[in-house]
């Protein structure tokens, strides 16, 4: 976390956040639009959102000061997403993550630690699980194996 807050800057630093610190996917990070940033949220609209549910993801401190300091109008990370997904996973994959999908691990970085820091039925929803169940079999007892503080 701490060599992505140092070493990123702009748009591929506001999706580092948002996909470690808010759990997002990378298609809702590539349409999320700075009028579902909130002061303390983000929205992620169920037009947008996988299995089309609509939640409210509470943000850290540091998502907030990455976000505020970039405020925009339309998309928050805009441009070219393709070129910005292959960079931020040949980043990714330069400081130590060997997952398929890079970005997603960040994802799965995100589940592990929200079920462990909360309720279960509190991590499943901020991921946009369509149950506990499937929460529970993908997130429990992972959080030993992601490395999620090495950023």
């Amino acid at each position: 976390m701490v060599d992505g807050l140092k070493q990123l800057q702009g748009a591929p630093l506001r999706a580092f956040v948002l996909a470690l610190d808010c759990g997002l996917r990378w298609n809702e990070i590539a349409s999320l639009t700075w009028d579902n940033v909130l002061p303390k949220s983000v929205r992620v609209l169920a037009s947008l959102a996988k299995g089309r549910r609509q939640r409210v993801i509470p943000m850290a401190k540091v998502v907030q000061r990455v976000l505020v300091a970039s405020r925009g109008q339309g998309l928050v990370i805009g441009g070219d997403t393709t070129d910005l997904h292959q960079n931020l996973c040949a980043w990714l994959r330069k400081h130590g993550v060997k997952d398929a999908k890079p970005i997603h691990f960040l994802r799965k970085c995100y589940g592990s630690l929200a079920v462990a820091d909360h309720v279960i039925f509190v991590a499943s929803k901020s991921l946009g699980h369509s149950s506990i169940t499937l929460t529970a079999s993908t997130y429990a007892g992972q959080v030993d194996k992601l490395p999620a503080v090495k950023f």
